[in-house]
């Protein structure tokens, strides 16, 4: 049984998304997904993806969570670079951002050519959602 905010979380996707069932559907699914047990505190593109259980084309999962991180607000978009000692360290988006278009690592502040692959995206459930 969905608590009282997933279920008005439901009611806002099926309006939102009358017109388009791949779409509405993967966000039920998402939704489910991300407040089911056992709940992790960061989610994968993957993970979210094989955990729905619903193949879809690439544009209709980005819409789905480009969706769930905006309007209904149960994603949140982080980003952790790797450190020297190999560990991650959570960055801003701004931070991030800066490193993909200039090359700039935001650790150190120096440019450095390859830091894109040293960024690590991930999603969390949204602070907003009640997962209690």
């Amino acid at each position: 049984m969905l608590s009282n905010q997933a279920q008005s979380i439901v009611e806002k996707i099926d309006k939102d998304w009358a017109s388009k069932a791949e779409v509405r559907e993967l966000c039920r699914a998402i939704l489910s997904f991300v407040i089911k047990p056992p709940r992790k505190a960061l989610l994968t593109y993957t993970m979210i993806r094989n955990g729905t259980g619903i193949d879809s084309s690439s544009a209709t999962f980005a819409s789905a969570v480009e969706y769930l991180m905006g309007d209904v607000q149960v994603l949140e978009l982080t980003f952790e670079i790797l450190g020297d000692d190999g560990f991650p360290v959570p960055i801003s988006a701004e931070e991030a951002a800066t490193a993909h278009d200039r090359s700039i690592n935001p650790i150190t502040g120096h440019f450095q050519e390859d830091i894109a692959k040293h960024i690590l995206t991930y999603f969390r459930p949204s602070g907003a959602l009640d997962l209690e």
